[in-house]
């Protein structure tokens, strides 16, 4: 078996025990953090739009891909995670059937509400890491494709509408890409 810890001055700490806050990422050489090394992500502030751009951004997708997704989300729910259509697709993609039953399963073993945003995106990261794994691949072609490519891709691949919304999905796409690149 493994055991892990976090160096701290001589003495090792068991981060199973303690509440830490990070300070980013470190270059270890033997037992000694030689340099802090930062992220190049951007930081973004303020709302649902910011929250969702930094959560993806954060897990290594390009801005066209992240604009591609959001651009669905934009046409899907307008970013409102609370969002119920007459058929009960719900949430940020309007998740339903099978789906969306595994959202609230999600949101209930983490003790939150599947209306939570972080929920809702960590349940979509689940996804697309396993069921929607050909989206995933999709969006890591990165910036190889533009956001409007991106758009169209994954709403073929995740949210299978048979193209509602096609212009309105791309052109938010865009303009998410305009707000946070």
């Amino acid at each position: 078996h493994l055991h892990y810890g976090i160096k701290s001055g001589s003495s090792w700490i068991d981060p199973t025990k303690v509440t830490m806050q990070s300070r980013g990422l470190q270059k270890i050489v033997g037992n000694v953090v030689t340099q802090a090394v930062q992220p190049v992500v951007k930081q973004v502030q303020g709302g649902v739009e910011a929250q969702i751009w930094s959560f993806l951004k954060n897990k290594g997708l390009s801005d066209n891909a992240v604009a591609g997704v959001m651009g669905n989300m934009q046409a899907e729910s307008g970013y409102n995670p609370k969002a119920v259509n007459p058929i009960g697709a719900s949430g940020l993609v309007q998740w339903r059937g099978g789906r969306k039953t595994n959202l609230m399963n999600f949101a209930k073993d983490k003790g939150t509400s599947w209306q939570d945003v972080q929920t809702q995106l960590e349940f979509l990261w689940k996804e697309l890491n396993s069921s929607e794994s050909r989206t995933l691949a999709s969006l890591k072609q990165g910036d190889k494709l533009s956001a409007q490519q991106h758009a169209k891709n994954f709403e073929n691949l995740f949210e299978r509408s048979g193209g509602a919304l096609m212009q309105r999905r791309q052109n938010s796409a865009v303009d998410a890409l305009n707000k946070f690149k």
